[in-house]
């Protein structure tokens, strides 16, 4: 809701809670300083923001030795069926089997290759998004009063709702 007044127009904000006790018209700057007043509890200080880093660190080394004995399991996985294959083609090829079989039999494995190649690929990137997404998170709580300043009115008000759900 805006209303003027003067040659300046204001802003102003209402619940849209049914049940809210106050449903009032607020004026968006008191609103914007309770916001920053609150965020301003939740801003990281030097040894949070420390522990923070050192904590995030950490899980992403234990992270990324647990990713390489999966992907290394994986690879030996996909070794065998690739062998698996093969073996299978030769037999096709001598005419041990009858091609009815070894079509089926290739598409199972070749579908289970696919799928084992499908999540080497996504353990790697979610290795690296998972970091990622955390440290922006530990932007955030360093200086969240600047976050919020900058953002745009819906992301605002996503930031609202996001806090109000968590109370």
């Amino acid at each position: 809701v805006t209303a003027p007044k003067g040659n300046k127009i204001h802003k102003y904000v209402w619940c849209r809670n049914k049940e809210c006790v106050e449903n009032k018209a607020t004026s968006e700057e008191v609103l914007h300083g309770h916001v920053i007043y609150h965020l301003m509890g939740i801003q990281f200080d030097e040894q949070e923001e420390k522990i923070f880093e050192d904590i995030l660190q950490e899980k992403y080394t234990n992270n990324i030795k647990m990713t390489a004995d999966r992907i290394k399991g994986l690879d030996l996985e996909i070794a065998q069926l690739e062998t698996r294959t093969k073996s299978l083609l030769d037999k096709f090829v001598e005419d041990k089997i009858n091609e009815e079989t070894y079509n089926e039999a290739r598409k199972a494995l070749v579908d289970k290759l696919y799928l084992l190649r499908g999540n080497r690929e996504l353990f790697k990137r979610n290795n690296e998004e998972g970091y990622n997404t955390l440290k922006n998170i530990g932007k955030l709580l360093k200086n969240p009063c600047d976050s919020y300043q900058n953002a745009d009115t819906f992301n605002k008000q996503r930031l609202l709702k996001s806090m109000m759900e968590n109370l």
